[in-house]
């Protein structure tokens, strides 16, 4: 992701909104895999994103699913 497209234009909103939609498509990857520390990483990153610029109209929501799996 650090070289990606959407990194390349960090200041924009659309690729700030992308690049939450991408993260949310890799945190269900690593949830279907079981891997939840990664979960935990991008949850980290998407809530630091949701954060920084919600009030532009940027959010992404993490799954109840998810949550849960992540705080057992």
């Amino acid at each position: 992701m650090q070289s990606g497209y959407c990194e390349k234009h960090p200041d924009k909103l659309p690729y700030i909104d992308k690049k939450c939609e991408l993260l949310r498509c890799l945190l269900d990857v690593y949830h279907e895999l079981n891997n939840m520390s990664k979960c935990r990483e991008l949850i980290a990153k998407i809530d630091r994103i949701n954060d920084q610029y919600r009030e532009q109209g940027v959010f992404r929501e993490v799954s109840e699913e998810i949550w849960k799996a992540v705080e057992s």
